[in-house]
């Protein structure tokens, strides 16, 4: 909803250029000795393949964090292109090796993979169905009766939840067959109630429709989840400015390195609003008051280079679907 907003403004503004079609692969800048200032972006336009040079003071990375796993509940675009681009820029990158996992995200039925409705549904107080593992026995009577109780008093909630589901190492099942009807059938009213307040229509939770779920419960099938990578603590290293260490660059969002170290116990809407409305202001005012940068031609023929390099020689027969793949396989076996 955020977003859609955003993008209204953005669009209705006449003071906002807006690019379409263009993938922004370098930030480019200029070497003053001292120090490196930004000097603009290098990308393609998607449907032509031209390159697209933009000149620019200041550039914002806003282009959220990575999630290096297969099975995840956020956008699978999430691939920490522009905390990598600032990292070639020169700027300095911390707590890469920090990602937030979420249980009760949905593993099946396919076509609601990575759905986070199951985990709304256990936390917002409906019918809480029994955690099993796939034998049918209880994960959550493994839990420490203290951290249970604490994990739905408070903001630890996912670390608590992620500890004993990740050292069940099974399959995650959520069981309705103890639940009562008539409990379960007022948690369907609560429910169908919040959606039609929040998104305008019963039954559906971001544009997914969730009857099947629960046609699953009535008749005793329980719904497979699991723990799904959903944010990245690290990013670009910013001061309280939203500025990295290369001069006219900023970062604000999952793409900088938050103040939550290594667990976000709080909600990523706190950076998305407060640290883009900053990164904002202060890029603006570091614009006005510098003076003219150059792109540096061989900066220029390098980065072109390496954009168009992969496909070239013995790259060329490379599959870009399998070779996501493979590096989610290398993103796994680091957990």
């Amino acid at each position: 909803a955020i977003g859609r907003i955003n993008r209204q403004r953005a669009l209705s503004s006449k003071r906002i250029k807006m690019i379409e079609d263009v993938i922004i692969k370098d930030i480019l800048v200029e070497d003053r000795g001292v120090n490196k200032c930004v000097a603009g972006v290098i990308g393609f336009h998607v449907k032509t393949g031209k390159v697209v040079e933009i000149k620019a003071k200041a550039v914002i990375v806003a282009t959220g964090g990575f999630q290096p796993y297969s099975f995840k509940c956020t956008s699978s675009d999430s691939t920490g292109d522009g905390i990598a681009m600032a990292l070639r820029a020169g700027a300095k990158v911390a707590d890469m090796e920090f990602q937030l996992f979420l249980p009760a995200v949905m593993v099946s039925p396919i076509h609601h993979r990575g759905s986070i409705f199951p985990f709304l549904w256990y936390i917002g107080g409906f019918a809480r169905p029994e955690v099993i593992n796939e034998r049918g026995d209880s994960i959550t009577e493994q839990y420490d009766p203290y951290l249970l109780d604490l994990s739905f008093k408070s903001k630890w909630f996912k670390l608590i939840h992620a500890y004993y589901w990740a050292k069940s190492s099974t399959k995650v099942y959520f069981n309705f067959s103890k639940t009562g009807w008539l409990q379960y059938r007022f948690s369907l009213i609560r429910e169908n109630v919040l959606l039609k307040m929040l998104y305008g229509n019963r039954w559906r939770y971001q544009g997914e429709d969730f009857r099947d779920l629960h046609e699953m419960v009535k008749v005793g099938k329980p719904w497979e989840v699991g723990l799904s990578s959903e944010y990245s603590m690290g990013g670009i290293l910013v001061d309280e400015d939203m500025k990295s260490s290369v001069d006219g660059l900023y970062a604000c969002g999952e793409a900088a390195s938050g103040f939550f170290g290594a667990f976000r116990a709080e909600n990523a809407l706190t950076e998305v609003l407060v640290e883009g409305e900053i990164a904002g202001k202060k890029a603006s005012q570091y614009a006005k008051g510098s003076s003219a940068t150059s792109i540096d031609k061989g900066e220029l023929v390098a980065s072109i280079n390496r954009m168009y390099g992969f496909n070239r020689g013995k790259a060329s027969n490379v599959d870009y679907f399998e070779a996501e793949r493979e590096l989610e396989k290398l993103g796994k076996k680091g957990e």
